[in-house]
């Protein structure tokens, strides 16, 4: 990384503490492919084999499990994310909840492309991030 970059980067987070740095850095660097690679796996494998049981049963029961966990935590208000922030994306939750439930259902029923709601998921997160931490947006 050349001098100009680091001071660019630098300014850019000035007034953020270190764990804000972190917490930035891993929302860009593991929590978005993270859930771009679920959503993209889970949309193309069901638009190529929908009928295929060993492939919508696992991913209908692990979106409705997910889908239970945004329920726990929509009503128990955890302050505290997954990296250890203030939850910036509390009103989101609902999204998360309905994204990974309808994915839940629509791969149970074997429906065609049931994990594209997990793909449109991984967009509206982009999206959301962009809007809070470039946007000013919370």
């Amino acid at each position: 990384m050349a001098v100009g970059s680091v001071k660019t980067y630098n300014a850019k987070v000035k007034g953020m503490s270190q764990d804000d740095v972190r917490r930035r850095l891993l929302f860009w660097a593991a929590c978005i492919p993270t859930r771009l690679l679920i959503g993209v796996v889970a949309t193309t494998l069901t638009f190529l084999l929908p009928q295929n049981k060993f492939i919508q049963i696992p991913l209908g029961l692990t979106a409705l499990a997910v889908a239970a966990s945004w329920i726990y935590q929509i009503y128990n208000r955890k302050p505290r994310g997954v990296f250890g922030g203030i939850v910036w994306w509390n009103q989101y939750r609902y999204l998360h909840f309905l994204t990974w439930g309808i994915a839940g259902i629509l791969a149970l029923l074997s429906v065609r492309g049931s994990g594209t709601p997990l793909l449109i998921d991984a967009i509206i997160g982009i999206s959301v991030g962009l809007l809070h931490y470039y946007g000013r947006v919370s």
